[in-house]
């Protein structure tokens, strides 16, 4: 039985793209008194979400690969 690997590729790029927007969350939050500080907090928050749904549609992909 060949193992097909994709899902786990998007899981784990989901994963990455979660842990950039935390990361921008934090580097925004510093600057918050500022405009630029609202716009990284926010784009934070939308890698942050995008970052879970890639993770949740990779976790999709290798449940339908196990499907016979």
């Amino acid at each position: 039985m060949k193992r097909d690997f994709s899902g786990w590729g998007v899981f784990v790029a989901g994963g990455l793209l979660a842990l950039l927007g935390v990361y921008w969350l934090l580097a925004g939050w510093e600057h918050i008194q500022i405009e630029r500080g609202w716009s990284q907090f926010i784009a934070g928050a939308m890698i942050l979400s995008g970052g879970v749904v890639t993770m949740a549609i990779g976790r999709l992909i290798r449940l339908l690969a196990q499907q016979p």
